[in-house]
């Protein structure tokens, strides 16, 4: 179903660990809007448990998708293989943490060491004031994307 919706400049984000026996080739291929393949794992809020994450998100990039969402715990010469091997996807580095709103500041100086054109981090808010450090913070990172 989803292959045949198409909201403008609407990107779907497809989270492959919530999801069983899908034809991610036949949705890709039928997409009218760009694809985030996103394969979360328990200790990021997912439910992906295993021990062949890197392997498999290689297998999902080989169906490129528009983007990749990847954990901000990957090694770094995995994000080299990924972009030498499949230059057209674009990365998303993922940042969880649901217990505690962190240093915003010390997760991005982390995460900028890894090329991506995204940095993507979701926290838990437990006040308004905490929304307001993040919006303020995302003016001053415009390549940056802060959920709370």
């Amino acid at each position: 179903q989803l292959a045949s919706i198409s909201y403008g400049n609407a990107v779907a984000e497809i989270r492959i660990d919530l999801i069983a026996n899908c034809d991610l080739a036949r949705l890709k291929k039928g997409a009218k809007c760009p694809l985030i393949f996103t394969l979360r794992s328990q200790s990021e809020g997912g439910k992906f448990s295993g021990n062949d994450y890197l392997k498999l998100l290689l297998q999902y990039a080989e169906l490129q998708p528009d983007y990749l969402d990847v954990e901000h715990t990957v090694p770094l010469e995995f994000i080299h293989t990924l972009r030498r091997t499949h230059p057209k996807i674009k990365l998303i580095l993922s940042y969880h943490n649901f217990h505690a709103f962190p240093l915003l500041d010390a997760v991005y100086e982390k995460m900028k060491h890894f090329p991506a054109e995204i940095y993507k981090i979701a926290v838990k808010v437990d006040s308004t004031l905490q929304s307001l450090a993040i919006l303020e913070w995302m003016h001053r990172h415009p390549r940056s994307l802060v959920i709370g």
